[in-house]
């Protein structure tokens, strides 16, 4: 807890927020993994998405073509 750096506090503050701030929570952060599966959902680019997506629709359209009616 950070409760005597009003300079960080006030830093902190989007402009005209309109409350005053008693306290601050500092992380110190040892490690971070942007795309780590095990606590959030994998980020994939919005390319391969794409093309995962026309891989799919090909291979519905080819087992739709290739089952019987």
């Amino acid at each position: 807890m950070v409760d005597d750096d009003r300079a960080l506090t006030q830093s902190l503050m989007p402009k005209g927020y309109g409350v005053r701030t008693e306290q601050v929570i500092l992380f110190k952060i040892a490690a971070w993994i942007p795309n780590c599966p095990q606590h959030i959902p994998q980020k994939f680019d919005a390319a391969d998405g794409r093309r995962g997506a026309a891989q799919r629709d090909t291979r519905i359209a080819e087992w739709k073509r290739n089952s019987p009616r």
